[in-house]
């Protein structure tokens, strides 16, 4: 079942590791950068994200999260966002809805500018292999050691923590 609300906070270090191992909702909090969520969320949101519990996010470990990313994201199961889907999913911690005003007008501002980053081809859609390969930029970005695996403080560091 679909939701148009989520907790979302994760990976996408959403981004950069992989805005989101259990599959829900819950487990989104990896999938997208920045849009909200405290201190104690994004701990929460990468203690998600490392399936091994090596106190580590690989690379593998981010794809898992960013595929139930965007399945969860993707209302209509056909392998592509529409601007609208994208927009109806809150990023961060706890649901907002219409009519929240400059916050809310602000927050769709900047996922409006990530949703075209991540639509390479400017079609208007993201497909699934554009939205992977953002979230696999991403984990690329935050590894600033090299060593293919995000810690605590690369994933605080990419999300401005």
């Amino acid at each position: 079942m679909k939701f148009s609300i989520y907790f979302v906070g994760i990976a996408t270090l959403a981004v950069a590791v992989g805005i989101s191992g259990v599959a829900g909702p819950g487990m989104l909090a990896f999938a997208q950068q920045g849009d909200g969520g405290g201190g104690q969320d994004r701990v929460i949101q990468f203690q998600l994200a490392d399936l091994d519990g090596d106190g580590r996010v690989s690379a593998d470990e981010a794809a898992v999260r960013h595929e139930e990313t965007f399945a969860i994201i993707d209302a209509n199961d056909d392998d592509t966002l529409s601007i609208e889907e994208y927009l109806a999913v809150r990023f961060g911690g706890g649901p907002y809805g219409p009519g929240l005003g400059p916050h809310r007008a602000e927050m769709d501002k900047r996922k409006r500018a990530r949703f075209n980053s991540m639509d390479t081809d400017g079609d208007g859609i993201v497909r699934k292999s554009e939205f992977l390969a953002a979230g696999e930029e991403q984990h690329k970005a935050a590894n600033t050691d090299g060593d293919g695996k995000i810690s605590i403080w690369e994933y605080r560091a990419a999300r401005r923590f």
